[in-house]
């Protein structure tokens, strides 16, 4: 069975919201790439959808996605918008004759276990699932054949084999990257936090070396691919990411690890 959610997914085109709804049974709006950034329509769309549904923002994870991303972003500053980050994974669409110009692979290329991934780690709900029974970690309005213990290992739950990694960049049925995600601040996110553990914040972050020190982009490279996540994220948004428990308990890992490595 596909999965369900609430909230409508906005991408960038046309083949990346064909791997969408072949991912997700959701309402589906296509950004046109840059022009939605000029168009009033579009942005009064996105704004009507928000406010009914909830919605995210899924580009790909090259530096024209997190343009299109942060721009439509201030544009719909207070709305309900949930950001969704697939990994930047380096590989070529079976349509492209080449490579994108830092030959990475855009949302078409993702499979649909990556897709769903993403979009669960996001905060994305799932139609028919109570809150009670994600945390208790129930099953999902899908099969796990269609990538459900994917999908369950991306978004923290228990009891699931760790996902599989494809030669050449590519993304088949049955093995997946983690899919990563971020949403802004929310009244309900404290709930969703990891029990025991206080926020994460900036001078956290800070002290801890991931910015603004002589090595922090070793160091912050190092934590955002042990958080599968694309290199272009911001120290802000990786903030706000480590408010989700699937990757509060990856960052703990990680913190954990490295101070065993450095003993």
């Amino acid at each position: 069975m596909k999965l369900k959610i609430r909230e409508a997914v906005a991408v960038e085109g046309r083949y990346d919201a064909h791997a969408v709804r072949a991912a997700v049974d959701t309402l589906v709006i296509e950004l046109g790439g840059f022009s939605a950034l000029r168009s009033a329509e579009k942005r009064r769309l996105l704004e009507t959808v928000a406010a009914e549904r909830g919605l995210i923002l899924l580009t790909d994870s090259d530096a024209a996605g997190f343009l299109i991303r942060n721009r439509l972003r201030s544009k719909l500053r207070g709305a309900a918008v949930k950001m969704a980050y697939v990994p930047a994974v380096k590989g070529k669409e079976r349509r492209k004759n080449r490579r994108s110009a830092e030959g990475l692979l855009g949302v078409e290329g993702m499979s649909a276990e990556v897709i769903r991934a993403a979009l669960l780690a996001a905060g994305a709900t799932p139609l028919g699932m109570s809150a009670e029974s994600r945390e208790a970690g129930g099953d999902l309005p899908f099969s796990a054949e269609a990538g459900g213990a994917e999908n369950q290992a991306a978004a923290g739950w228990k009891n699931t084999p760790p996902p599989a990694q494809t030669e050449g960049g590519f993304c088949e049925r049955g093995g997946s990257l983690p899919g990563t995600g971020v949403t802004p601040p929310s009244a309900g996110a404290a709930a969703d936090k990891p029990p025991g553990f206080p926020p994460v914040t900036r001078a956290e972050l800070y002290e801890r070396g991931f910015f603004g020190r002589a090595d922090s982009a070793r160091k912050r490279a190092a934590l955002l691919a042990a958080l599968d996540l694309p290199a272009h994220l911001s120290v802000n948004a990786l903030t706000q990411l480590l408010d989700l428990p699937a990757y509060r308990r990856k960052y703990q890992t990680f913190l954990e690890q490295t101070e065993v490595d450095s003993q």
